[in-house]
């Protein structure tokens, strides 16, 4: 094979090594997943806003203590019920009923962070063996040269 034959190979092999890489990274997409859960505990959160609602009747039991027996009965009670609202950064809660209190909220969120990973260098230098063209025509060769990652 004359020399201008295999250079002209040579090139050819190259071009189209190098178009497949370039086409082959556009299709790979690498990410980094990372999730965790972040806890907020708020305690004893401040009321901020008070409603009174509409009273609810209930049944309470009455006892009455004597000095032979406990006499039971019942009565009808209005209880009064308030609705409690507590809001603050990045939470909301609403309580409801008789003398009420929110002692302590906890919240949970999930978080997702994707991020693209970096892609290894395609440049680099290192030792190298193979067969190389020189004046003399092809020999082998071994040496230190610069190589190009195609993918």
């Amino acid at each position: 094979m004359t020399g201008s034959k295999c250079t002209f190979l040579c090139l050819a092999a190259f071009v189209a090594g190098f178009v497949s890489g370039r086409m082959s990274m556009r299709e790979r997409h690498s990410y980094t997943v990372e999730k965790w859960t972040d806890t907020v505990v708020i305690r004893q959160p401040e009321v901020m806003v008070v409603r009174s609602l509409e009273p609810r009747k209930a049944r309470l039991a009455v006892v009455a203590e004597t000095a032979d027996t406990a006499d039971t009965d019942s009565a009808l009670v209005s209880v009064p019920i308030e609705q409690h609202e507590y809001h603050g950064e990045g939470y909301r809660a609403w309580v409801s009923g008789y003398a009420l209190a929110l002692d302590s909220i906890a919240i949970e969120r999930s978080i997702t962070v994707v991020q693209p990973t970096r892609g290894r260098q395609r440049w680099s230098v290192g030792l190298q063996a193979g067969v190389g063209l020189t004046p003399h025509g092809v020999e082998p060769y071994i040496g230190v040269g610069i190589s190009f990652r195609l993918y």
